[in-house]
């Protein structure tokens, strides 16, 4: 069996190991390209491997990659990547680990809070969830206090996250009537329900989503685009008609789903202006219409 000995302690480890065992040091190659081989290898125990290493070392090199696994779905991967931000002390991981932890869906109990069932009995919160919730806390209390924070976290407030299930649920979805023979109201229902949880930053309030263009065809490639609005479908109606509708635009939004874009695609324009550096997450789309996820450094 082909073997490799770690120049550090002598441990012979095999030729496939990135990290030693015993010392957790990179076997091979440098210690940042090590480390962000481990954090995309999708081998939950490298990348939980990889993150304490990356935390100790504070190797700021490697955080965009760290942010990526906040996004992933174990929750001990979530914990390492959470404490090694932590101990990092980048602020560009602030709004990731915001969102992360709005988005959990949790197993039993939610950390810190009484939660019961309809007999009144507590539910008791799973291990995984607490302690994915506290490297989170901890990571988010440690940023909030390092230097330059409050101008960071300043910029960073004028950006506001949106879920786009909310609007539907809230009947602030419009769909332009002249659009309905490729894009009708049970079309938008099926294109739309794979955007339920889908969220998207935009730099002011947005209260409705009017789509103006459109179509559904799926398992076919689908498109949908729309204007943000800044007033309610509600308001609109109580107030004044089309005019009121264009003076109420913000911006637009885009969305595509079916054929080779397997994943939703979803973007706005114009895009928030992102506090510099920041790691900002995007879904792209490829020459040949796939879609995938792209963490892109904003120095």
């Amino acid at each position: 069996m082909n073997v490799s000995v770690c120049t550090s302690c002598g441990l012979r480890v095999g030729a496939e190991a990135r990290f030693c065992p015993r010392c957790g040091r990179p076997i091979g190659e440098n210690l940042v390209g090590a480390l962000i081989q481990a954090l995309r290898s999708g081998d939950s125990e490298s990348c939980r491997r990889a993150a304490r290493r990356a935390g100790e070392e504070h190797c700021e090199a490697v955080v965009p990659a760290l942010i990526e696994l906040l996004y992933r779905k174990d929750k001990a991967v979530i914990a390492a990547a959470a404490q090694a931000l932590r101990d990092i002390g980048d602020l560009r991981a602030i709004q990731h680990l915001e969102e992360c932890a709005y988005a959990q869906e949790f197993v039993g109990g939610i950390p810190g809070f009484d939660t019961f069932t309809e007999d009144g009995r507590i539910v008791e919160v799973a291990e995984e969830d607490a302690l994915m919730q506290e490297a989170l806390r901890e990571a988010e209390d440690k940023l909030w206090k390092r230097p330059g924070a409050g101008l960071y976290l300043d910029q960073l407030g004028k950006i506001r996250m949106h879920t786009f299930g909310d609007f539907w649920k809230s009947g602030n979805i419009h769909i332009d009537p002249n659009i309905q023979s490729q894009f009708t109201m049970q079309g938008a229902k099926r294109f739309f329900r794979n955007f339920t949880a889908e969220r998207f930053a935009f730099e002011g309030w947005v209260k409705a989503i009017s789509i103006f263009r459109g179509k559904e065809a799926l398992p076919e490639s689908s498109f949908a685009d729309g204007y943000l609005l800044s007033r309610t479908l509600d308001e609109m109606e109580q107030i004044g008609g089309p005019a009121l509708e264009r003076a109420s635009r913000l911006g637009q939004i885009h969305f595509k789903f079916g054929g080779n874009a397997a994943l939703p695609y979803l973007a706005v324009e114009p895009e928030p202006a992102w506090p510099r550096p920041s790691v900002v997450r995007r879904c792209v789309v490829d020459s040949d219409g796939r879609t995938h996820v792209r963490v892109d450094d904003m120095p």
